[in-house]
């Protein structure tokens, strides 16, 4: 459950999220093309994307961070082409807040945990797994079905289904990380719980035990890291 995720064009959305735009699809990362139509852009005219840069450069500091970490774009990409693709991801997710809100209602976890960990898995678009054509990752959050037999690929892939599934799966592992580890303190705690959701509850009970970071064996090695910088965008 997760890679750096390349942005890119997808029929995939979360209801209630814009696609994106065919010209600023020319610009992924995907074949490392260079998005030919800046030059055209060039001769005069508004800039159609100051408005995604301005309000890129108003995000906190740490959100804009965590961004440009778990989302990626073609080298050499005009930076408001790149601001608007990742700020598209954030509203994905800030249009299916509702529901995450919902989910979290009475539970020992805050909805913008859920909100990140979507960002950081899939840019918040509902898809399998891309990165490793065998992988078992299904959804938004990237359920992994090969280690969840009892999650079908049709559950993943619902949203509000694996939004439920997912806040009840990181609450029990919050539980059995306070209960084996009942010294650590709620912000540790909290980075524990997030980094299970890449590495498994007993990768980073392994670590805990062996007075290693939590994100050592995630996904770049800054899984939590990344989430909780994700986090500080709502």
């Amino acid at each position: 459950m997760s890679e750096e995720r390349d942005l890119e064009g997808s029929d995939h959305l979360v209801e209630g999220a814009e696609p994106v735009e065919s010209e600023v699809g020319e610009a992924l990362s995907g074949e490392g093309a260079e998005w030919t139509g800046l030059e055209e852009r060039r001769g005069g005219g508004p800039d159609p994307y100051e408005e995604a840069r301005q309000r890129w450069d108003n995000l906190d500091a740490g959100c804009r961070s965590g961004l440009e970490a778990a989302l990626s774009v073609a080298a050499g990409a005009n930076p408001g082409v790149a601001a608007k693709l990742r700020l598209m991801a954030l509203d994905r997710a800030l249009a299916a807040a509702g529901t995450m809100q919902a989910a979290a209602t009475g539970q020992n976890i805050d909805w913008t945990i859920l909100a990140a960990i979507g960002i950081r898995e899939t840019g918040f678009l509902n898809i399998r797994e891309s990165q490793n054509p065998a992988g078992m990752g299904r959804g938004v959050f990237q359920i992994d079905i090969g280690a969840n037999p009892s999650v079908t690929e049709g559950q993943a892939m619902n949203f509000v289904w694996a939004t439920d599934w997912a806040i009840a799966k990181l609450t029990s592992n919050r539980a059995s990380l306070s209960a084996a580890f009942p010294q650590m303190s709620q912000s540790d705690l909290t980075a524990a719980m997030i980094a299970t959701w890449n590495h498994g509850l007993a990768g980073v009970s392994t670590n805990l035990r062996n007075g290693v970071s939590v994100d050592q064996g995630t996904t770049n090695g800054n899984y939590s890291a990344n989430v909780l910088n994700l986090q500080k965008c709502f």
